[in-house]
């Protein structure tokens, strides 16, 4: 039997990663849940998440499910 992660739950004051598409910045989850082929890659310089070029367009789509749970102060 294969055992894979099919989603993660993330508990707390979880940073939520800045995505650049070059033409557009905006925070997304996206980066905690793609894992194969990534779309974005994380970039030290800027601290955002870069999107990857590529020849071919790709469907974004993450590869696990997720959720966030942020317990009230």
């Amino acid at each position: 039997m294969v055992s894979r992660l099919v989603g993660t739950i993330l508990i707390g004051n979880v940073p939520v990663p800045m995505v650049d598409t070059g033409e557009d910045q905006f925070p997304s989850m996206y980066p905690y849940t793609d894992f194969v082929d990534k779309e974005f890659l994380y970039d030290e310089e800027t601290d955002t998440y870069k999107a990857y070029e590529r020849e071919a367009p790709k469907v974004v789509e993450p590869e696990v499910w997720h959720g966030v749970i942020n317990p009230a102060v």
